[in-house]
């Protein structure tokens, strides 16, 4: 018996046990009986929804007519979590649509069961740095956003009454233990949680029929859900761990194919990594020094910025062995470009630190010559924050930048990682420092750059904490500046 004929079978004998999933099962198993495995399902039907399924199946009358189509898009390799178990555990690279699956599936079974809903990630310490966005784009996607309202930090679906609750692991394991009544619990992005956090949640969430959904991009080979649940050959029968890769998506993007295929061609590595999720290893140089683009006209690339705005790492420190503060100007195109303007690198303390980031802040503020200006993002730690205060004080724009924001990993080598595309297809652009003179910074950049490593070998890292700091900004630019033009 085939895989999915095995997984059909488990499908029917659960479609009444499993509380919220019987609408889904019942639908999904009308469509897919006959393949071989969900590859095969893929292969046949490519970027097809499950509804342009049915309409196949029904006018070749070779599948029994549903009542109810389901319509919504569903990857063939999300059909494990329609089956009952206590824990449900995909990992993939990216674009293997593992949240938007478990954020359809959550959604459409919130709709005809009443059901609670636990959404965490391990680090979230505000609802932006949450899956809620994410959800709220699903459901508006799905047509559904009338029967959802949003009260005290929660989604209540109207007419079922089901609840999507949210929180992060670390640093909240009081708010978690307190938590009860949980039907399914999702854990976003778990590559970072540790067996402690795990069995907490696990005593936790101990209602009946109840279960626990993990999804990630696979970091590192000892990592404790790679150990747990990928590479644990004494998995229990109640526990599902499966792969969710790229290929395996019909509904993978086109436009992120040509950089895929890019990358796989410059940094195989890279790659497989991001793309494939295997584990990282490192190379020489995470960001290569062939990957940059240039500009050697200052005026005519300034003319061509649509925006300015500022990044700065600092530290209050006159010691030149510790780290440097670092502030970079950036300037953002008509084109989607992102230039490097000006860079401030110096050991200071507090006052004159203050001083010079507000006299650099006067020099690139150009609202008077018609160049828009979002003021300056500073890393929120400790010593970033005051100076974000300060800032505020006198009346300028400062941002305290958290990469969760952003939708940017929280460890830096991912934070490279995710930049390292980006410089690659050279949407970052320095001035020529082989002209020398008052550009010549844009060789430090190069440099550090280079030099980083995933083991913490390298001297510095601050001007690379800056460019991945403009480059999520940048994404998010490119983002909501498109849909203004639209």
């Amino acid at each position: 018996m085939s895989s999915t004929k095995q997984l059909l079978k488990k499908l029917k004998q659960d479609v009444e046990k499993y509380t919220p999933a019987s609408q889904i099962v019942g639908e999904v198993f009308g469509l897919v009986e006959g393949f071989e495995s969900p590859h095969d399902f893929h292969q046949n039907y490519g970027r097809k929804t499950i509804g342009d399924c049915y309409q196949f199946c029904k006018k070749t009358q070779q599948y029994k007519k549903v009542n109810k189509p389901h319509t919504q898009l569903l990857v063939a390799s999300a059909l494990p979590f329609l089956l009952t178990s206590r824990v449900k555990a995909p990992w993939g690279g990216r674009s293997g649509a593992k949240t938007q699956s478990v954020i359809r599936i959550l959604v459409d079974l919130s709709r005809v069961k009443t059901i609670k809903i636990f959404c965490l990630r391990h680090i979230a310490k505000s609802l932006k740095e949450s899956v809620c966005d994410e959800i709220i784009d699903v459901i508006d996607g799905m047509g559904h956003g009338d029967e959802y309202k949003f009260i005290d930090r929660e989604f209540t679906n109207i007419s079922s009454g089901s609840r999507f609750i949210f929180g992060g692991i670390k640093g909240n394991i009081r708010m978690i233990k307190g938590t009860y009544g949980v039907d399914v619990c999702w854990i976003d992005e778990a590559a970072g949680l540790i067996e402690k956090e795990y069995e907490i949640i696990a005593n936790t969430i101990r209602k009946d029929h109840s279960e626990i959904w993990l999804t990630w991009n696979p970091e590192f080979e000892t990592d404790f859900v790679e150990t747990r649940f990928r590479h644990n050959k004494d998995l229990p029968d109640f526990e599902k761990c499966w792969q969710m890769p790229y290929w395996e998506n019909p509904l993978f993007p086109n436009v992120s194919l040509a950089g895929m295929l890019k990358q796989a061609k410059v940094n195989l590595k890279l790659y497989q990594h991001i793309w494939e999720g295997e584990y990282y290893q490192n190379d020489a140089e995470m960001i290569k020094r062939e990957w940059w683009g240039f500009f050697t006209d200052f005026t005519n690339a300034l003319a061509q910025c649509r925006l300015i705005f500022i990044t700065a790492d600092t530290a209050y420190t006159k010691n030149p062995l510790n780290d440097p503060s670092v502030a970079c100007v950036w300037g953002y195109t008509v084109e989607g470009k992102l230039l490097l303007l000006a860079m401030y690198r110096a050991f200071k303390e507090f006052p004159p630190l203050l001083k010079d980031i507000l006299n650099l802040y006067d020099k690139w503020d150009l609202r008077d010559r018609g160049i828009k200006f979002k003021g300056i993002y500073i890393e929120a730690k400790a010593t970033g924050l005051s100076l974000v205060q300060s800032i505020k004080s006198k009346g300028k724009i400062a941002r305290a930048w958290m990469p969760a924001h952003y939708k940017y990993p929280i460890d830096k080598v991912g934070r490279v990682n995710e930049s390292a595309e980006f410089v690659m297809d050279q949407h970052v652009l320095l001035p020529d420092h082989t002209l020398g003179g008052e550009h010549a910074f844009s060789k430090q950049m190069i440099d550090e750059c280079s030099n980083f490593t995933d083991d913490d070998t390298h001297n510095f890292d601050d001007i690379v904490d800056n460019l991945t700091m403009a480059i999520s900004i940048a994404r998010i630019l490119r983002k909501t500046l498109t849909l203004k033009k639209r």
